[in-house]
């Protein structure tokens, strides 16, 4: 976790020591992959610029370099529906009680 914290300064330092869940560190881990997007199209279209220069056949920069976020699929880029909203705060006000009850709070 020492690489999520310092290395990537994906969060506040007193918030992963102090405050994160398990399930944060979870997702956070998953989508390290998204972390440098910016830098990897940086870093393609520098080199589609150069190659459509150097040709007379037009390019796309997915001809140059696909990239996993490509193809649209993006893991958290899909619309959430209400159903689901309100399933997901029923279920989340569940746990609450739960843990409420299991610290003795009422």
């Amino acid at each position: 976790m020492r690489v999520v914290v310092f290395e990537f300064r994906v969060v506040p330092i007193e918030y992963f020591l102090d405050e994160m869940q398990e399930y944060e560190v979870s997702l956070i881990v998953d989508n390290l992959k998204y972390l440098d997007r910016n830098n990897w199209e940086q870093t393609r279209f520098q080199i589609y610029a150069t190659a459509q220069m150097n040709t007379k056949k037009q390019l796309r920069e997915t001809d140059i370099m696909k990239l996993p976020w490509d193809n649209g699929d993006v893991d958290g880029e899909k619309e959430i529906e209400t159903v689901d909203v309100d399933r997901l705060k029923e279920k989340s006000q569940k746990i609450i009680d739960r843990l409420n009850r299991r610290n003795g709070n009422k």
